[in-house]
């Protein structure tokens, strides 16, 4: 699988709308950076779990025990690839986890409490997929607008996320069905997913 940046889409876009304390261009450029594989791919960026994926994951000596085994239950809850739902779930204990993490570890043991995180990393993932697409958008709408401050430094990104071999038009053009396709996607969940979550994706989509 892909590894995912270090950062969360949800901690880039508050960078581009000027909601964090990163407020220097060259913060900003390396925050932009990170993001790019996400930010040149959007959601494509996001695999499907593979065995090479677990095997990986599991050979790492820094996911094991109660941590190893809930990030490989994200993994089928989400469909996404292992190091992925690891990585999804690392910036989701910096931006979005309320507790200590002792705390996490004896929430990690109960059963009830795993369901409780899964469906809020589920909602997690569904935030980040959308504000992949904002970014995108954001930096699209700004790039060439001579009044923003960041505006070479947005130039600089825009440069990077069209490749040779796909031009501007076509890379709008995909980003702009990714988001069409994003609205009207079925929730990706399995069978053993409780409606509700299933709903709650639902809902998501349409805001």
């Amino acid at each position: 699988g892909t590894n995912m940046s270090a950062n969360s889409s949800q901690s880039l876009w508050r960078v581009l709308v000027g909601h964090s304390a990163l407020r220097d261009p060259d913060d900003l450029c390396k925050e932009l950076k990170l993001s790019l594989p996400r930010l040149r791919q959007g959601l494509l960026y996001y695999q499907k779990p593979s065995s090479s994926a677990e095997n990986k994951l599991k050979k790492s000596k820094h996911v094991v025990g109660r941590k190893l085994e809930f990030v490989l239950c994200l993994s089928s809850h989400l469909h996404l690839d292992q190091s992925q739902s690891c990585e999804l779930f690392q910036t989701f204990l910096v931006d979005a986890y309320q507790g200590s993490l002792q705390d996490l570890n004896s929430r990690l043991g109960n059963e009830l409490e795993q369901r409780g995180l899964v469906s809020q990393l589920l909602e997690y993932y569904h935030m980040e997929r959308l504000y992949t697409l904002r970014s995108i958008k954001y930096l699209l709408g700004y790039w060439q607008d001579p009044m923003h401050p960041y505006r070479e430094t947005y130039e600089e990104c825009v440069e990077c996320l069209v490749t040779s071999s796909q031009g501007r038009d076509d890379f709008v053009e995909n980003m702009w069905n990714q988001y069409e396709q994003l609205l009207w996607d079925s929730s990706p969940v399995d069978s053993q997913t409780p409606q509700e979550d299933a709903n709650k994706w639902i809902v998501q989509n349409l805001r």
